[in-house]
């Protein structure tokens, strides 16, 4: 088994949490639409090339998928590793994506 974590930018109609509530729209609602179509709404094209080159500088880059398998979509990028990364890798990829503008969740 493995675990997805799902980075991406919230489109402006839905980039705070009031926006949010007031859409009634919730991170479970962002994920699964994207397991069905890899979008949502809420969701927008985003150049993740500056994030993507943080978490390598810190976290190292993946060698043959071994510590983490990147899936790119144009909305959205995905962590795809196992369970035992999960702890390490987590939290430093969300802090990093908080700090260039961009929120994550479990799918």
């Amino acid at each position: 088994m493995s675990f997805n974590l799902v980075v991406w930018k919230w489109t402006e109609d839905y980039d705070t949490s009031a926006k949010r509530r007031k859409l009634k729209t919730k991170y479970g609602d962002v994920m699964s639409a994207f397991v069905e179509s890899e979008s949502h709404p809420a969701m927008c094209e985003h150049d993740f090339s500056s994030f993507v080159a943080d978490v390598d500088s810190t976290v190292g880059p993946s060698v043959d998928g071994e510590s983490y398998i990147l899936e790119p979509y144009p909305c959205a990028i995905v962590y795809n590793m196992g369970y035992s990364r999960v702890e390490a890798l987590v939290p430093v990829i969300g802090n990093l994506a908080r700090k260039h503008g961009l929120t994550s969740a479990e799918c």
